[in-house]
């Protein structure tokens, strides 16, 4: 029987994001509070890690989003068009995931079919802080099992998703809401592929939408 709540630290405990830096390096799982809902997060170079989680939630070819710790580190390993610069300096940290090429190869599990990878910059604290112990990069899907709802609190979570983890970061209750919308700049302008928790008004006031 697993002891549960030996897994669960609180945020901030002494050391938990060194600790989770630690587990993430030994291709664990950890679970950790975003913007929106808590999220399953490995090191995103880590094959085994990926494997992990895509068993874990039944995922197929679909791509696990990134969150990175900042927008430095997204521009050295990735090609930012300047035309998403100001989405950006409007909007990171926070709910907008950008589809960006990678400079260098990435394991195929974060990748899309168009060869590009989501990333963003969350306004979690928590998040930013693991993806910085973690070199950079986390992944950012969704801790819940295939039909639940996307847990706000560590109470919320499965007891699987628990159960089959290293640690969870309890980072109190997070606000919840629509996920993080999803854009990517093409020739003719900028496509939203996910509507979220940023309306498509507000993303035209910076930059154009395809079509405009």
């Amino acid at each position: 029987m697993v002891d549960i709540g030996s897994k669960i630290v609180p945020s901030s405990a002494p050391g938990v994001f060194s600790k989770a830096g630690d587990v993430l390096l030994r291709h664990g799982i950890v679970v950790v509070g975003t913007e929106t809902s808590y999220g399953i997060s490995v090191q995103p170079r880590d094959r085994i890690a990926l494997e992990r989680i895509k068993a874990l939630k039944s995922r197929g070819a679909s791509s696990f989003p990134l969150i990175a710790c900042s927008r430095e580190k997204v521009l050295e390993h990735f090609v930012v068009p300047k035309e998403l610069e100001a989405l950006i300096d409007k909007f990171w940290p926070g709910p907008l995931t950008l589809a960006l090429q990678p400079k260098e190869p990435w394991p195929q599990a974060v990748l899309a079919r168009s060869g590009t990878i989501g990333v963003r910059a969350a306004s979690s604290d928590c998040a930013l802080k693991l993806s910085e112990a973690a070199g950079g990069f986390i992944t950012a899907t969704s801790a819940n099992l295939a039909g639940e709802e996307a847990a706000t609190t560590v109470c919320a979570l499965s007891p699987k998703i628990v159960e089959s983890v290293e640690l969870v970061i309890d980072c109190g209750e997070v606000r919840g809401g629509l996920a993080s919308t999803v854009v990517e700049w093409v020739d003719r302008g900028l496509v939203i592929h996910r509507m979220g928790a940023i309306a498509a008004g507000d993303i035209a006031k910076y930059c154009p939408l395809a079509g405009d």
